[in-house]
């Protein structure tokens, strides 16, 4: 019995060693996702309090790790942003709505802004109530300056075009009388 109470517990500390590891593998995954990722990825309590914010998320906003973990989500948002915000966030932990996705600014280290795509979630237990906001923040400002830029030119062509017109026009009515006084002073 002590032999088959020893073999037991050697499979189970087996089992155990085998599932530490793996978890140790997923934490090592999914740090390195976390660590790595193109695009910032914030991670924050009910509260609106940062607990954990990716390298990329950081370097966008131009803050340390624990500097920005110290601010409230109403800090980094931009003081025009911050109420709607904050409604979509106060639907999405309501369960109004599975995500909630928007364009907005925040608020840089050095007080610029920072136009971004954010699109937040929802973490829950098994119970299904909220846990954690999760947000991914992409910034959009040369995405934004492009579409500028875009509306500049066709402004432009439509200028341009109006222009052409204009001067298209006038040419021909222009040139229908002085046609018919060369005529006459032809005779």
């Amino acid at each position: 019995a002590v032999q088959e109470r020893t073999a037991d517990l050697q499979r189970e500390a087996a089992e155990r060693r085998q599932a530490e590891s793996a978890l140790r593998a997923s934490e090592e995954r999914f740090r390195n996702i976390f660590d790595h990722a193109p695009i910032g990825i914030l991670y924050a309590d009910l509260h609106g309090h940062p607990r954990d914010a990716n390298p990329r998320l950081r370097e966008m906003l131009g803050y340390a790790g624990p500097a920005l973990t110290g601010l409230s989500l109403a800090e980094l948002t931009h003081p025009e942003d911050s109420a709607d915000d904050a409604d979509g966030l106060a639907r999405l932990l309501a369960g109004d709505i599975p995500e909630f996705a928007r364009n907005s600014r925040l608020v840089r280290s050095d007080g610029q802004p920072l136009s971004v795509r954010m699109n937040w979630s929802v973490l829950r237990d098994a119970d299904g109530q909220p846990q954690r906001l999760v947000a991914v923040v992409e910034d959009i400002t040369e995405l934004l300056r492009r579409q500028d830029a875009e509306r500049g030119r066709q402004a432009a062509e439509s200028a341009n075009l109006a222009k052409n017109e204009f001067l298209s026009r006038m040419s021909h009515e222009l040139r229908t009388p002085l046609n018919a006084m060369l005529g006459f002073a032809q005779l």
